[in-house]
């Protein structure tokens, strides 16, 4: 089979068998490779837990507050939501997005 060009209707009946060698290299799609690059992330939370900051949670007797560093909370904006991503039975990663 030629270019593209040449492809005739009768080229595109019944079943057809492609193979790519991709010299033992697998791609991936974004979101496949975003999950994996998370969980990656995720599996080295120790060394994160190193560099992380410590921050109070308050509770005022309905809900829990919790007061984010001054770097920090100029970098995020008022109108942001988060995400409570549970790790193991103890542990959560907060996800501003």
């Amino acid at each position: 089979m030629g270019a593209v060009e040449d492809i005739k209707e009768e080229d595109l009946e019944g079943e057809v068998e492609f193979v790519v060698e991709l010299d033992r290299k697998e791609l991936l799609d974004i979101d496949v490779a975003s999950k994996l690059e998370r969980e990656f992330a995720l599996r080295h939370l120790d060394k994160w837990e190193r560099e992380a900051e410590e921050m109070k949670i308050v509770f005022d007797g309905s809900d829990y507050l919790i007061r984010f560093p001054t770097a920090l909370s100029q970098i995020v904006s008022k109108k942001s939501s988060v995400k409570l991503l549970p790790i193991s039975e103890d542990e959560f990663l907060l996800k501003i997005v």
